[in-house]
């Protein structure tokens, strides 16, 4: 025995690997075992011969080039993730390619998860509005912009409580928000400070417009603030000067005297 492998042989033991080989030369697909066949879902006579220019208008350019990580769709519109090694001979250039698809699809997951977790940072959990830290960095932010351009910006502070005395119930507090979700505009931001109080930032809005959204905001229908409901809401409003900081924008607000609209 001379310990060469026959080539029916060699050809059966590369088609089953458990990866993927392309043989290249002359810069064309020369063979491809049958593994990656299989997870491109194509045949052998489509790609033996295939040059990169006649493989841009196809779902195999990625098969060539040197990327290590390659991202395919096979006929199913299924998405495959290979990692690539290559080695060169004299007469040909071989690349081997192994399936991570499950790696990165953990690497997606955990990237989700991530986002979803960060959203989740700056949300309060029971009502889905900012919560009091994500506000305050909206209020700087907005402060800013008020100072650089000079545009104006108004606060609301809403506090909320039963008529009959006490603290709202879970209930009241999520239609309340509901209600501020909408209708808010989409470039208005509110945050839940605390169990009853909620602050309402308006970009492009003076104090005199406000009165305007906290009558809308009575009169919605089925608003939980209409006169009929069970909720007694306590405004508060103030505007940016020039010279505010966001600190002294809110201690004025704070400061301000509360008012029941006129139409509660």
């Amino acid at each position: 025995m001379d310990g060469q492998l026959k080539p029916s042989i060699s050809n059966k033991v590369l088609g089953n690997l458990p990866m993927g080989i392309v043989v290249f030369d002359d810069d064309k697909i020369h063979w491809v075992n049958g593994w990656l066949l299989e997870k491109l879902q194509t045949s052998l006579d489509t790609l033996v011969g295939l040059s990169q220019s006649q493989a841009v208008e196809t779902d195999f350019a990625a098969l060539f080039g040197s990327d290590e990580t390659l991202r395919l769709t096979g006929s199913a519109d299924q998405t495959i993730w290979l990692y690539r090694e290559r080695s060169f001979s004299e007469h040909c250039e071989i690349h081997y390619f192994q399936d991570i698809t499950s790696l990165m699809q953990v690497i997606e997951e955990r990237k989700q998860l991530r986002l979803e977790a960060e959203a989740q940072q700056i949300k309060d959990p029971a009502t889905g509005l900012l919560n009091e830290a994500a506000i305050m960095q909206a209020l700087d932010l907005q402060v800013s912009r008020s100072r650089r351009y000079q545009n104006p910006l108004s606060l609301i502070e809403l506090s909320i409580s039963r008529k009959k005395g006490g603290a709202c119930d879970k209930r009241q507090i999520l239609s309340t928000s509901s209600l501020l979700k909408d209708q808010l505009r989409w470039a208005d931001q509110v945050g839940f400070l605390n169990k009853s109080t909620f602050l309402i930032l308006l970009p492009e809005t003076s104090k005199e417009d406000v009165q305007q959204l906290v009558d809308k905001l009575c009169r919605a229908e089925g608003s939980p603030l209409a006169p009929d409901s069970g909720i007694t809401p306590l405004f508060k409003i103030e505007e940016w000067a020039k010279g505010d900081d966001p600190r002294k924008l809110l201690k004025r607000l704070k400061g301000s005297n509360p008012f029941l609209n006129s139409n509660s």
